[in-house]
């Protein structure tokens, strides 16, 4: 839409300047006008997450193209709300296989002189305990396995040895960043033509589907780890708008029930 308005735009010009010689009477152009397709596009520029349809799609292809520690790594930012600098910090040791959870309780963190520090998370609410479906399972211990295999072939020396995502910087495991994370998203989407949006608003988009799901507000609050439910409330009010007009609805269709 945008390269059509600007195409109009230069050849608005030109007609303009026929006018002037009297070359024509009249510029064409000017009768041009932008139908709503044109608010529409700017309203899903500015949509902050993916609908059901457009992860399947981003899966699907990152399963294909990317590596298998991007691909888990995207799966499971989807799939689990989690913040990105709480998946830079995961260790094996917060996957309990058998109960089907993760153990959030550290976050990843930039200090001064671009040192690399894993501390507790900001506030208590985001130590949490996230249930996390099977597929989704099988695949961060598919990598788990395979970052064993790789550090006996490379001899890895690093007392981060137990991190789920990282890297190996001269035989030395070094944590992957939330920027390398969004540096491979924006690769996918531009590539792709995907709707543009950030590794932060996969968690967005987590939610969206939560919400579109049936979840309530509370147990969507508990499972992202914020604070105050009023956050949920602002930030994914395009759900909960439709969801309060859906309540309104079926209440409204209970009462015109006279069984």
């Amino acid at each position: 839409m945008k390269l059509l308005q600007t195409q109009v735009t230069a050849a608005r010009l030109v007609f303009k300047h026929a006018v002037r010689y009297e070359y024509i009477e009249k510029n064409p152009l000017d009768l041009v006008y932008y139908p709503k397709i044109q608010e529409e596009e700017e309203e899903t520029e500015q949509r902050e997450y993916w609908t059901k349809e457009e992860i399947i799609q981003f899966l699907a292809i990152s399963e294909q193209q990317s590596e298998l520690r991007d691909f888990v790594a995207f799966r499971l930012l989807l799939f689990s709300g989690m913040r990105r600098g709480e998946l830079c910090a995961l260790t094996d040791e917060d996957i309990n296989f058998e109960q089907r959870t993760i153990k959030v309780n550290k976050t990843f963190a930039w200090k001064k002189a671009h040192i690399v520090k894993i501390e507790p998370p900001k506030t208590k609410n985001s130590i949490r305990e996230i249930s996390i479906d099977q597929t989704t399972l099988a695949l961060i211990k598919k990598l788990i396995t395979a970052n064993k295999n790789q550090d006996l072939q490379v001899g890895a020396r690093s007392s981060r040895s137990r991190l789920i995502f990282y890297r190996y910087k001269d035989s030395e495991k070094a944590p992957l960043t939330p920027m390398h994370f969004n540096k491979k998203l924006d690769i996918l989407c531009r590539e792709h033509h995907f709707h543009r949006i950030t590794v932060h608003q996969l968690r967005h988009s987590h939610a969206s589907i939560l919400f579109k799901a049936g979840a309530n507000v509370k147990d969507v609050q508990e499972r992202l780890g914020h604070a105050d439910i009023k956050t949920i409330l602002n930030i994914y009010t395009h759900v909960t708008d439709t969801k309060r007009e859906k309540t309104a609805d079926l209440f409204a269709k209970h009462m015109e029930n006279q069984n």
